[in-house]
């Protein structure tokens, strides 16, 4: 209830497109190759897509869903590049991202780590992670700095990101903005690995 509550609050406030150039990218994982099955991660990404054709005056060609075993890590960085490249050849007004699914802390087993969201194909087994000295990688995992860098190509007035994930709240995403992309951040909810994070271009 809360995140649909959440959902019509934004299409309040940011109203029809009225023709605006608008995209959203929506990614909804409830079943995963070895990760454990989440419930409702797909339905809510559904039910954004409708909610943004149907109120937000989004036209469904620009609308772009991808579910479950086709959001592979291949298919995400396909997608999310997709969207940078076309809007170096024609700016965005708005761009949503929404990603529902598993996420990954900031840190495992005391080290600090890159890894963030998981697609559907993520592998968690022993050989699919090593250190680089400084931190913990899982290259099957999309990683903080990665999401960050790209999010920053797009080319759009407006950039709305929905992280339905474990961990997704953690200041260590929002400050990749802070230091480097001229963004804020501010952080809000139930505690360590339950909150969530707002990050807006000051």
């Amino acid at each position: 209830m809360r995140v649909v509550a959440g959902i019509l609050l934004l299409l309040c406030l940011c109203g029809p497109a009225h023709g605006a150039r608008d995209a959203a990218l929506l990614i909804g994982i409830s079943q995963y190759t070895e990760l454990n099955s989440l419930r409702y991660a797909d339905s809510d990404v559904v039910a954004l897509s409708q909610l943004l054709t149907d109120f937000g005056g989004y036209r469904k060609s620009d609308v772009t869903v991808v579910l479950n075993q086709e959001a592979t890590k291949a298919r995400i960085v396909e997608a999310i590049d997709k969207v940078v490249r076309a809007s170096e050849k024609d700016p965005l007004d708005h761009f949503i991202l929404m990603f529902a699914g598993h996420g990954v802390p900031g840190r495992i087993d005391d080290k600090d780590t890159n890894i963030f969201l998981a697609p559907s194909d993520a592998s968690t087994a022993e050989n699919t992670f090593y250190s680089t000295g400084r931190e913990v990688v899982n290259e099957t995992f999309i990683s903080r700095a990665w999401l960050a860098r790209q999010l920053s190509l797009i080319n759009a007035r407006s950039i709305v990101i929905i992280l339905d994930s474990c961990y997704s709240g953690t200041k260590a995403f929002g400050a990749l903005f802070v230091e480097n992309l001229g963004y804020s951040v501010q952080s809000f909810g139930g505690g360590p690995g339950r909150e969530a994070t707002v990050v807006h271009k000051r």
